[in-house]
């Protein structure tokens, strides 16, 4: 069963309850750990945003979203405890987050520059079919497994989806900083998801916001690259498949293993030692 919803509150999107369907982030956990960590960690509370995840939130709501006021602007610090407790519980009644002062104008400074200096974002967030955040649910074609992605941007006109990820490199740095954080995993996920919904999507786009600067550069993967992450998403997804046949998940290691002395180590034992 396919279904999108446009107005779906980020907290209903990823309550496990509701929607247990499989997400990038999922695929992204188990390709990084196993199964078996995936699995454990679903009854483990979930951690609490980050004030630099909060920071990076508000730079993506600022540049996609101005007009609905996701964020708030609190006090210069959090020092006033009580003030402070407040303020939050104000903003939370009208679902916006608090952050310092010093937080929601930097975040504001940044997306104005992202905004000023990438072309492709603003002829994206011009667009008349732009959709900000749709929620999709949908099930594999090849396995059965549910699953669920939430693009940034996208528009069925252009056949593109966008994400916004803020970063420390945007130019030389941006290919560590997609391999560190598995975002080529994310983005054929959300490609062959688009395609399991039935929806005409086979463009997906990063823009790269610098963190200190606010420069923003778009990135597409090669086709080189969207295959070597399909044979990674399809193995995760082929894993979830048969532990689900199976009921339980199973240990993806031995059960005694054996830690070599690495090869520098070795150089460094035969230089110094006498047998």
């Amino acid at each position: 069963m396919t279904y999108i919803d446009y107005a779906m509150p980020n907290e209903d999107y990823h309550d496990k309850e509701k929607h247990p369907h499989i997400s990038s982030s999922d695929v992204k956990e188990i390709a990084k750990t196993s199964g078996l960590h995936w699995a454990i960690k679903q009854n483990l509370p979930r951690k609490p945003p980050t004030p630099a995840m909060k920071f990076g939130s508000c730079v993506h709501a600022m540049i996609s979203e101005p007009d609905k006021a996701l964020f708030a602007r609190g006090l210069p610090n959090r020092l006033k405890r009580k003030e402070w407790a407040k303020m939050e519980e104000e903003a939370a009644a009208k679902g916006q987050i608090l952050l310092t002062e010093g937080e929601f104008d930097e975040a504001r400074r940044i997306s104005d520059t992202a905004l000023e200096t990438c072309d492709m974002l603003r002829q994206a967030l011009s667009l008349k079919d732009m959709m900000v955040e749709a929620s999709i649910f949908t099930e594999c074609s090849r396995t059965g497994i549910k699953k669920k992605i939430r693009p940034d941007m996208m528009s069925l006109e252009t056949r593109t989806m966008w994400d916004i990820k803020t970063t420390t490199d945007v130019l030389d740095g941006w290919g560590r900083e997609v391999k560190r954080w598995q975002y080529d995993l994310q983005a054929y996920y959300y490609l062959s998801t688009a395609k399991d919904a039935g929806l005409d999507i086979d463009h997906f786009i990063f823009f790269a916001v610098d963190k200190e600067t606010g420069i923003c550069v778009a990135y597409e993967l090669s086709e080189l690259y969207l295959k070597y992450a399909e044979r990674n998403v399809n193995r995760v997804l082929d894993m979830l498949a048969e532990a689900d046949a199976a009921g339980e998940f199973k240990p993806e290691w031995d059960r005694l293993n054996t830690l070599h002395l690495p090869a520098y180590l070795e150089d460094e034992l035969w230089d110094n030692e006498t047998f």
